[in-house]
């Protein structure tokens, strides 16, 4: 079953929010084998060219990076 929702309850994969003292922010982060997947949660599609904290990026390996939007969430909750 590929649902996300599945993963959310039952995966070995460790979910996460992450935010630092200087406001930067992840809404949600998926990490399993030392890799990370992560998402942001944008109501307004329009802004939805977010850029992720470059902190972040060069201390973490990352594997995927996903805007989830009103417009795509059915396909990131079924992926």
């Amino acid at each position: 079953m590929g649902l996300r929702l599945f993963f959310l309850i039952f995966a070995s994969e460790r979910k996460i929010l992450w935010r630092t003292s200087q406001q930067q922010e992840i809404d949600y982060l998926e990490e399993c084998d030392g890799q990370f997947s992560l998402f942001e949660m944008k109501w307004n599609p329009k802004r939805g060219n977010t850029k992720f904290p470059a902190s972040f990026l060069s201390a973490y390996q990352v594997k995927d990076k996903c805007i989830v939007t009103p417009e795509n969430w059915i396909d990131w909750i079924i992926e």
